[in-house]
C-alpha cells in the first residue's frame, strides 16, 4: 500500500515548482529570522531558501529527487501518524467510556437480549404529518 503511494508521487514540473517555492519560501524566512537574530545558521538557511527558490522556477526538473525524498517520508509519516493518533483515540476515550458504562450497567444500544419480551420492535406514535414537514425534513 505505502508503496503505491510511493510510485505514484506527483512530479509534473507544477508540483516541482510549487514544492520548491513552498520549501524554499519557509526556509529563506527562517533563515533570515537566524541572521536578525545572529544566529550563525541563518545565512546557510536564507541561501539554501533562495537557491531552491531559484531552482523552482529556472530548473523545476532538479528537484524531482528532494520532492521524492520529501513526500515518501510524508506517506510513510501519515502512515504511521494515523494508526498511532486512532489508536490512542481508541484506548485512550473509547475504552474507558466503554468500561464505565459496563461498570454502570447502561445498555445506550438496547443489545442485551430479554426473552421475556415477545419482540424487539418499538411502537412508534403515528403523528399526522403536514406538507411542510417534508419539505423541509432536518
Amino acid at each position: 500500500m505505502l508503496q503505491e503511494e510511493i510510485k505514484n508521487i506527483d512530479n509534473s514540473p507544477k508540483t516541482l515548482r510549487n514544492f520548491g517555492v513552498t520549501i524554499g519560501g519557509v526556509m529563506l524566512l527562517i533563515g533570515l529570522w537566524g541572521m536578525y537574530s545572529s544566529a550563525g545558521w541563518g545565512i546557510w538557511m536564507a541561501s539554501g531558501g533562495a537557491l531552491l527558490i531559484a531552482f523552482a522556477f529556472i530548473a523545476s526538473a532538479l528537484l524531482k529527487p528532494l520532492n521524492l525524498i520529501w513526500m515518501t517520508l510524508a506517506i510513510i509519516l501519515g502512515w504511521f501518524m494515523t494508526r498511532f493518533i486512532l489508536g490512542a483515540l481508541y484506548y485512550l476515550v473509547l475504552t474507558p467510556i466503554g468500561l464505565f458504562l459496563r461498570l454502570s450497567g447502561k445498555d445506550l444500544l438496547h443489545a442485551k437480549a430479554n426473552p421475556a419480551t415477545a419482540t424487539y420492535w418499538k411502537k412508534r406514535e403515528h403523528a399526522l404529518r403536514q406538507t411542510s414537514d417534508y419539505e423541509k425534513q432536518f
